[in-house]
C-alpha cells in the first residue's frame, strides 16, 4: 500500500522531522534518567541495585535470600541488565540509570519493529510511535516505564513476540515465539498469561473468526488457520517457562503474595470501579499536576495529551471496521483491545486490585500498542498520493511528543521534596552523617531504605523494615539477612520525625535497648547501635522455613489481658521460651503467638490476632511482648494465647501458664492483709490539661503482697486511678486502670505507661490497688519509695538463690571485635532482694575462669536497673570491651565482702579450675 511518494523516494517534512523528534525525546528521557531522577529516586526504582548485589553475592540470577513480591522474580526488568553492569562498575546511581536506559532503548527498538510490521509504509510512522513512547505522555508512564523500567524490558520482549505473530518467520526463527514466551512465563507465569499471552491468542482468534466485509475469508478455514505455527510455538514456550518457574525457581525462593487477598468483586464494587475508570483514564495521562495549577502553555499541552488518550481506545475500532486498513493493522487493533481488557477488566471484576488512578498502569502494553495504531491508521485511511491527513496527524503527534519531552526537564531538583517531604539534599546529608559515624549497616522504613543504599554507592546498606509494635523486616523486596556496607562496623536505626511521633521510639528501645547515641539529620532520627543489631531484627540464623517438630518448642505465657480503647485493643504477654529452639517471627512459616477468643463455655469463637517475637527468644529467655488488635467481640469472655507456626499448626499443647507461684487465679475476695503495693513516679496527676492533646506519664509499681497483680481470674488485683471531674464539665467520677506488661509477681517491680485523653488530664487522681468487683484497697497502697531490706550481716544461704538464663558472657566467647554486647536474664528465686541496700548487699558478679585464686583481676559486677525483689526477674544488657571479649567468665550471685555464692546460682556458668 505504499504511495507514489514512497515509491519514487521523495520525502515529506514529516519524514524529516519524525526521526529528529525521536532523537529529542530519547535524549530527553536519557537526560532525565541521569540527572533529574537522582533527585526523585525512591526505593521502588533503587531496589533492583540491591537485588543485584544479593545476586552477585550468591552467584545466582534468582537469589534465594530475597523475598520477592507477587511471584515476580524481576528477570524481565532492568535488574537482569544491571547484574553484569554492577559486577563491572559496582553499585551506584549511575549503574542503575545505565541499566534503565539500556532497557528503554530496547523497548523503543522493539516498538519500532512492531510498528514496521503493522504498517510498512513510510518509516515516519514508526518514528512517530517511538517518539510518543519515549516522551512517556504522562507523569505516571514516566515513573513506571522510564524511571523504574518496570515495563521497558518486559514490553520489549512482548513487542518482539507480537511482531512475530503479525509477520511469521521461517526456518529456525519460527521458534522465536517459544523463546520469548518462555522468558516471559519464567519470570511470572500469571502475569505473562494474563498480560501478554492470552491477549495475543484471543486477538489472533478474533482476526480468524470475526468476518470483515471486503476481506478474504479463506483464513478462517481449517485448524491450521485457527492455530498456526507461531501460536503453537508461543504456547509451547509459555508452558515450558511455567513449568520451570513452578518446579525449579519458586521452591527455592521466598515470596510475599499480596494476590492472596484478591477475590471476586461484588456488584457494588463492579459498579463503583466501572464508573470511576473513565475519569481515572484521563487522570493517568496527567503530565504536571492538577489543571488549576497549570500555565496556559501547559494546559494546551495537557489538552493535546488528552486528545491522544481519547484516540487510543477509539482508533482500533476504526481500523477494524474500515475497508482500507491492512490485515496486519486490524490484527494490531484487536490486540490493542485484548491488552487493554487484560489490564483494566481485572480491576473491575476482582476486589483487592483497584486502589486508584495509578492502577491504569496495568494497561501499559495496550496503551503503547494503541499509540502504534494511531499513525498507521492515519496513513492507511487515505489512498491519495499526498496523504495530507496523515502528515498533519503525524505532525500533531510529533509536537506533543517533543513538547512533553521538554516538560520533564528540571522537574526535580536537589531541593524538590518528594511525596513524603524529603529531598535529595537531605538524603545526601544523612548519607554523609552515616559515613562520618562509620555506620555501614542500618535499618529504615521501606521508602527510606534502598534509595539510601544506592545514593551511598553501597557504603551504607539500609535494610527495609516496618515499624509498629516493633521493628520487623519489610514484607517484600527485602533481603532475608541484612546487607552490610563498607562505611564501618556500627549500625543504626533511621526513623523520620513522623514515624517516631506515635510513641517516641519506645518500641525500639523495648526491642533493642538504649542506643549508644541519638543523632539528628534534618527530619531523620539516627540511633546508633553496635554490630549485630540488624541481625536481631532480621532473626539471622533463626528463620523458620519448614515445619518444626512440636516437641522442640514450648513456651510459658502470662494470661492475655487486653487494654482497649474506642477502636482497638492492646494485649501484652510475658513469655518464657521453655523449648529447645530459639523462637523468631521470621521465615516462610514463622513462629508467633496467636490470640483466640473463647466464650464463657470455653468454646473457640474467633481468631483475634497475632503477637510477634521482637527478637529471637533463646531457650530459657523471657520477654515482654505486645500486639495491637481490633476490637474484641462482646461474646468473647477470655483470650487464649497459643504458640503457633504460621500455615502449619497451632501449638496450644506446647503453651503453658507462667510458673510464678504468686500468679494464681483470684475468684474470691482476697485477704487485704495479703495485698500491698508501693507506688513511685509522677502518675496521672502529673498530666496538665491541654486542649485536644493526650498526656503520657508513667508509674512504678512494686508488689509487696503475696498475690500477683494483673493476674488471672474473674477478680484480679490491679492498680487503678480515679478522680472527680469539676462541675463545669458535668461533674462525676472518671477512673481508669494501669495496664502492666505481665502479671506482677510477689516482690516484683514494673514501670507502666499511662495515657490520658485530653479531657481527663489536669485532675487530682487517687491511685490505689484494687480487686475488681470487690473493693478499692487504698489502705494497702503506699506512696513513695519504701526501701528493700538492708543487708549489713552475712545472709542465710537458705534464703538466697538466682536462676540465670540467656546468652550471657558465652555469646562473646568467640568475639574478635572491639567490644561485644549480650544480654542476661536474672530471676531472684530467694527471699532477699538482689542489688538492695546495706553494706553487704547481694549482687551478681562475674570473674575470669583463668584468674588466680583470691585475685580480683578480671572481676566485675552486673548493674541492675532497680532492686530485684523475691520472685522478680529482669533482663539486662552487658558489654565486654576489647580486652575482655573472647575470654571465659563465671557468673554467680555473691554477697559483697562476704562470699561468692556460686552454689546458689543456677545457670550455664563454667566452674573454676
Amino acid at each position: 500500500m505504499a504511495d507514489a511518494a514512497s515509491r519514487t523516494g521523495s520525502r515529506s517534512w514529516v519524514d524529516v522531522l519524525a526521526p529528529i523528534a525521536l532523537l529529542i525525546a530519547t535524549a530527553s528521557a536519557c537526560q532525565y534518567l541521569t540527572d533529574e531522577l537522582r533527585a526523585g529516586l525512591h526505593s521502588d526504582s533503587a531496589l533492583k541495585s540491591v537485588l543485584a548485589a544479593v545476586a552477585l553475592q550468591e552467584g545466582r540470577l534468582v537469589p534465594h535470600s530475597w523475598t520477592f513480591a507477587n511471584g515476580d522474580i524481576l528477570t524481565t526488568t532492568p535488574y537482569a541488565v544491571l547484574i553484569p553492569l554492577q559486577d563491572l562498575f559496582g553499585m551506584s546511581f549511575d549503574t542503575n540509570a545505565a541499566a534503565v536506559i539500556i532497557c528503554l532503548l530496547a523497548m523503543l527498538g522493539a516498538l519500532y519493529g512492531l510498528a514496521r510490521s503493522i504498517s510498512p509504509g513510510p518509516r515516519s510512522q514508526a518514528f512517530v510511535t517511538c517518539a510518543l513512547a519515549a516522551c512517556a505522555m504522562s507523569s505516571a508512564n514516566l515513573e513506571f516505564i522510564t524511571a523504574q523500567g518496570a515495563y521497558s524490558l518486559y514490553a520489549a520482549l512482548a513487542f518482539l513476540l507480537f511482531s512475530l505473530l503479525l509477520r511469521p518467520a521461517s526456518g529456525l526463527a519460527r521458534w522465536m515465539p517459544a523463546v520469548l514466551s518462555f522468558l516471559l512465563a519464567a519470570s511470572n507465569p500469571m502475569r505473562a498469561w494474563v498480560a501478554v499471552l492470552l491477549p495475543a491468542i484471543l486477538a489472533h482468534m478474533a482476526v480468524v473468526l470475526v468476518p470483515v466485509p471486503g476481506q478474504d475469508q479463506t483464513r478462517r478455514a481449517g485448524l491450521a488457520g485457527l492455530v498456526p505455527m507461531p501460536v503453537l510455538s508461543l504456547v509451547a514456550g509459555a508452558a515450558a517457562g511455567h513449568l520451570v518457574y513452578a518446579l525449579v525457581i519458586m521452591p527455592e525462593v521466598q515470596n510475599f503474595d499480596a494476590a492472596a487477598r484478591i477475590s471476586p468483586a461484588s456488584v457494588e464494587h463492579i459498579r463503583q470501579v466501572a464508573s470511576r475508570l473513565p475519569g481515572d483514564w484521563f487522570g493517568y495521562f496527567q503530565i504536571a499536576g492538577a489543571w488549576s495549577s497549570l500555565s496556559i502553555a501547559m494546559r494546551l499541552l495537557q489538552l493535546g495529551v488528552w486528545v491522544i488518550a481519547c484516540a487510543i481506545p477509539v482508533a482500533p475500532a476504526v481500523a477494524i471496521l474500515s475497508r482500507r486498513t491492512s490485515p496486519a493493522l486490524k490484527h494490531a487493533a484487536w490486540l490493542t483491545y485484548a491488552l487493554l481488557a487484560s489490564g483494566l477488566l481485572p480491576l473491575v471484576v476482582l476486589e483487592g486490585l483497584y486502589q486508584g488512578t495509578m492502577e491504569v498502569r496495568y494497561a501499559t502494553l495496550g496503551i503503547l500498542l494503541g499509540v502504534t495504531v494511531l499513525p498507521a491508521l492515519a496513513y492507511q485511511l487515505r489512498q491519495t498520493p499526498r496523504r495530507g491527513p496523515y502528515r498533519w496527524t503525524a505532525g500533531f503527534l510529533l509536537i506533543i511528543a517533543t513538547a512533553t519531552s521538554f516538560a520533564w526537564q528540571d522537574s526535580a531538583t536537589p531541593v524538590t521534596a518528594d511525596v513524603r517531604g524529603v529531598n535529595l539534599r537531605q538524603r545526601m546529608a544523612l548519607v554523609d552523617m552515616l559515613q562520618e559515624q562509620r555506620v555501614g549497616t542500618a535499618v529504615a522504613t521501606y521508602w527510606n531504605s534502598h534509595v539510601l543504599s544506592v545514593l551511598s554507592s553501597g557504603t551504607v546498606m539500609v535494610n527495609p523494615v516496618g515499624y509498629g509494635e516493633r521493628l520487623a523486616p519489610f514484607a517484600h523486596h527485602v533481603p532475608n539477612e541484612p546487607l552490610h556496607g563498607s562505611a564501618g562496623p556500627l549500625e543504626a536505626v533511621i526513623l523520620s520525625d513522623t514515624e517516631l511521633s506515635a510513641d517516641g521510639g519506645d518500641a525500639v528501645i523495648e526491642q533493642l535497648g538504649e542506643p549508644r547515641a541519638k543523632l539528628k539529620s534534618g527530619s531523620f532520627n539516627v540511633w546508633l547501635y553496635g554490630a549485630g543489631t540488624a541481625a536481631k531484627i532480621f532473626a539471622v540464623g533463626h528463620r523458620f522455613d519448614a515445619p518444626v517438630a512440636p516437641d522442640m518448642v514450648a513456651i510459658e505465657s502470662s494470661p492475655a489481658l487486653p487494654s482497649c480503647g474506642e477502636d482497638h485493643c492492646s494485649v501484652r504477654l510475658h513469655v518464657r521460651n521453655r523449648g529447645r529452639l530459639p523462637l523468631a517471627t521470621a521465615g516462610k512459616v514463622p513462629m508467633r503467638i496467636g490470640l483466640r477468643g473463647l466464650g464463657k463455655d470455653g468454646q473457640l469463637l474467633s481468631d483475634l490476632g497475632r503477637v510477634d517475637f521482637q527478637v529471637p527468644l533463646q531457650p530459657g529467655q523471657s520477654d515482654d511482648l505486645v500486639a495491637r488488635i481490633g476490637t474484641i467481640p462482646p461474646e468473647v469472655a477470655s483470650i487464649q494465647a497459643c504458640l503457633l507456626q504460621e500455615q502449619v499448626q497451632w501449638l496450644c499443647d506446647r503453651t503453658g501458664p507462667a510458673d510464678d507461684p504468686s500468679v494464681v487465679p483470684l475468684e474470691q475476695a482476697a485477704d487485704p492483709a495479703s495485698v500491698g503495693v508501693v507506688l513511685t513516679g509522677p502518675g496521672p496527676s502529673a498530666c496538665k490539661a491541654s486542649p485536644g492533646v493526650q498526656c503520657r506519664t508513667h508509674l512504678t509499681i512494686r508488689n509487696t503482697g503475696r498475690f500477683a497483680l494483673n493476674g488471672p481470674g474473674s477478680r484480679p488485683l490491679i492498680v487503678g486511678f480515679r478522680a472527680r471531674k469539676p462541675d463545669s464539665v458535668g461533674g462525676g467520677l472518671t477512673e481508669g486502670r494501669v495496664m502492666l506488661p505481665q502479671p506482677l509477681g510477689a516482690g516484683a517491680e514494673a514501670t507502666a505507661t499511662i495515657t490520658l485523653e485530653a479531657g481527663d488530664a489536669g485532675l487530682d487522681y487517687q491511685v490505689c490497688v484494687l480487686q475488681e468487683h470487690v473493693a478499692w484497697l487504698c489502705e494497702r497502697t503506699t506512696y513513695g519509695d519504701v526501701p528493700p531490706t538492708a543487708l549489713d550481716q552475712p545472709a542465710d544461704p537458705d534464703l538466697v538463690g538466682v536462676v540465670l538464663t540467656g546468652p550471657g558472657f558465652s555469646a562473646c566467647a568467640q568475639s574478635k571485635r572491639a567490644s561485644c554486647r549480650s544480654t542476661l536474664t536474672i530471676r531472684n528465686v530467694g527471699k532477699l532482694p538482689i542489688n538492695g541496700l546495706g553494706s553487704k548487699p547481694l549482687v551478681i558478679g562475674y570473674r575470669r575462669t583463668t584468674a588466680s585464686p583470691g585475685s580480683r583481676a578480671g572481676e566485675g559486677r552486673i548493674t541492675l536497673p532497680h532492686p530485684l525483689g523475691a520472685g522478680a526477674e529482669v533482663t539486662v544488657a552487658i558489654t565486654l570491651e576489647a580486652d575482655q571479649a573472647g575470654q571465659a567468665f563465671q557468673v554467680c550471685l555473691l554477697q559483697e565482702h562476704v562470699a561468692w555464692l556460686c552454689d546458689k546460682t543456677q545457670g550455664p556458668a563454667p566452674a573454676l579450675p
